[in-house]
């Protein structure tokens, strides 16, 4: 992984995930915990640096254009269906990171998260909803979305990283990712991913693939432009 802060870059030991392995899920958890903790971008195994304002996770600053779509922007996009299905798999599924959540976002807004967690599953999710737009809580987002796609999505990504020629460990987990994806690599894994899944939830992984650099890999860039139905 590379931790992002204010010194610049450095390299952590044990290698990186993308999308796949507990350890960043459990890094997640910690996250929450620690005012100067440094957050786990999963995705593309990076980990930004930042620091919380209050109990709410803040972006780090960045001299860096930011990318085309981010993760606020891709939770609006994807409708309320599967933004629905996503919360409530959080809920029921990762019980843990969700009340990690809940006393996050409650805490910065002065609240009890018992007050939050008593209210009806459909209750909450209008509340997270509603929390998760405020600007501050971009990480947060982020973070929810990367746990649904690492934990619930796994056959997903596999599919993606062998037809693209991305080298992992058999769940989705890699070292590195390549600097360059080729547009026709790219467009047979996006046409891969269409044949097998749900073209939202296939929109959804692609766009938060390309948040890991501040421009997105251009060829996946041409390729989902070329695919209308891997458009948000």
């Amino acid at each position: 992984m590379v931790c992002l802060g204010a010194g610049g870059h450095r390299r952590v030991a044990n290698g990186a995930d993308y999308l796949g392995g507990l350890r960043a899920v459990k890094m997640f958890f910690e996250s929450f915990k620690s005012i100067n903790h440094c957050r786990i971008q999963t995705i593309g195994g990076w980990e930004s640096g930042c620091l919380m304002k209050g109990s709410v996770l803040a972006d780090p600053p960045s001299a860096q254009p930011p990318p085309s779509m981010t993760a606020q922007q891709i939770l609006e996009a994807i409708g309320p269906e599967l933004r629905n299905q996503i919360f409530t798999y959080i809920q029921t599924d990762e019980r843990p990171a969700y009340r990690a959540v809940i006393n996050s976002l409650a805490g910065a807004r002065k609240l009890r998260p018992q007050f939050i967690l008593e209210k009806s599953r459909q209750q909450q999710a209008e509340w997270l909803h509603a929390q998760l737009g405020m600007k501050t809580n971009g990480p947060v987002v982020e973070q929810i979305l990367q746990i649904w796609l690492l934990k619930s999505q796994g056959a997903m990504l596999i599919t993606f990283l062998d037809t693209v020629g991305i080298e992992h460990d058999g769940k989705g987990q890699v070292e590195e990712l390549p600097e360059e994806i080729a547009e026709d690599k790219a467009a047979a894994g996006v046409q891969a991913l269409l044949a097998a899944y749900p073209s939202k939830q296939v929109a959804l992984y692609l766009h938060m693939f390309q948040v890991q650099r501040p421009e997105g890999w251009p060829g996946l860039t041409k390729a989902i432009e070329a695919n209308p139905a891997a458009k948000l």
